[in-house]
């Protein structure tokens, strides 16, 4: 059991929430434009491509980036992996071989897709994730670590939860995501900045690496004026929901709030860089859950859709309208019971790690 259990903290089960909301939401906007005969075979048959994706890539990523993880020593409960191969816990080979197998079964479900453009993106989310950290293109080692997850989760994963259904990628889909996609851009170089020093000595060339703390920091804050920005010509000009533009405006304290942590330098105080790495976490998903949370409302408000009703496209909103309200609920714990340092006292700092992995909110 102990192996088992370490094997699943390797694995960060848990996560897999983010992209399952991730892909729901898809889904979600494909019921909003009129695909009102979704199937649930297709459903799963995605979901599960999908957890293949990002399992695969936790368990790749752990082997290829173990040296990196053995010379982070400022390492936080989000960041600098799980731990299990550096602490010894599992063999590294043991995790590699796992990452195989989810790659191989990931092409089988390509291939199973209903159509084509579920097969392409499914294909490509497992080459991004697959070669973030593995050779010979080694994303995340050359600058472009960051695009490789922000494409991946952001645009890839909800794109297959479209193009499963709906047969093909609409541009509303995109357009709806191009914050989210510069905010995870923008979180991952967050995260880097956190490894920075241990990324340094074993060459791993990082965005922050190679430009440098300070002026990665600027990056980030110009990289959310022009994520913001975006959200009137969103409204004005290409169509989106004014409910889904308003509901994503009020993360916009969160973005004030952590730039000026940043720019202070609370990345390199431990407690602080707990919480910046956190929040940076938080931060990239709430820009998902607030456009679906707008977009659950443009729906209600429609004469198409109620959450009252209980004929067949309506019990299909209903489902579509849980995850949210179920990450809402993940994260309230989790800032009361980690966020906030309550039940954390005296604890060192991998029970409180270990503590915070069996919470998804941070994936």
């Amino acid at each position: 059991m102990t192996f088992f259990n370490n094997l699943l903290r390797l694995g960060r089960l848990k996560f897999l929430i983010y992209s399952s909301m991730s892909y729901t939401f898809g889904m979600t906007i494909c019921l909003s434009l009129g695909y009102t005969e979704l199937s649930l075979y297709n459903y799963i048959l995605g979901l599960v491509a999908v957890w293949c994706i990002h399992l695969m890539t936790h368990y790749c990523n752990e082997y290829y980036d173990l040296e990196a993880d053995k010379a982070n020593l400022s390492f936080t409960k989000w960041t600098g992996g799980s731990r299990v191969l550096v602490e010894g816990k599992i063999k590294p080979e043991t995790s590699i071989g796992l990452g195989y197998m989810l790659l191989f079964l990931g092409i089988v479900l390509a291939m199973f897709m209903p159509n084509k453009s579920a097969s392409w993106i499914v294909i490509g989310g497992l080459f991004f994730g697959w070669f973030y950290t593995a050779p010979p293109f080694k994303f995340n080692y050359v600058g472009l670590g960051e695009f490789a997850v922000a494409i991946t989760l952001v645009l890839l994963v909800p794109s297959i939860g479209f193009a499963i259904q709906a047969g093909e990628v609409l541009t509303p889909i995109l357009i709806i995501l191009l914050p989210a996609f510069i905010i995870q851009y923008n979180r991952m170089m967050i995260m880097n900045l956190s490894d920075h020093d241990g990324d340094v000595i074993v060459g791993k060339k990082t965005v922050v690496v190679a430009l440098g703390p300070e002026k990665a920091i600027k990056i980030y804050g110009i990289g959310h004026v022009i994520a913001y920005s975006l959200l009137l010509p969103m409204w004005l000009l290409w169509d989106i929901p004014g409910e889904i533009v308003g509901a994503i405006a009020l993360t916009i304290p969160i973005s004030i709030w952590q730039y000026r942590r940043i720019k202070r330098g609370g990345y390199r105080e431990k407690d602080t860089a707990n919480s910046i790495v956190f929040w940076a976490s938080t931060h990239s998903i709430l820009i998902i859950i607030t456009a679906y949370v707008g977009l659950i409302l443009h729906m209600e408000l429609s004469e198409q859709f109620s959450l009252l009703a209980f004929d067949q496209v309506n019990i299909l909103f209903k489902l579509c309208a849980i995850p949210p309200v179920l990450y809402f609920i993940i994260l309230f714990k989790q800032i009361r019971m980690n966020e906030f340092g309550k039940g954390n006292q005296g604890k060192s700092q991998l029970e409180e790690r270990e503590e915070m992995e069996k919470s998804p909110v941070a994936a």
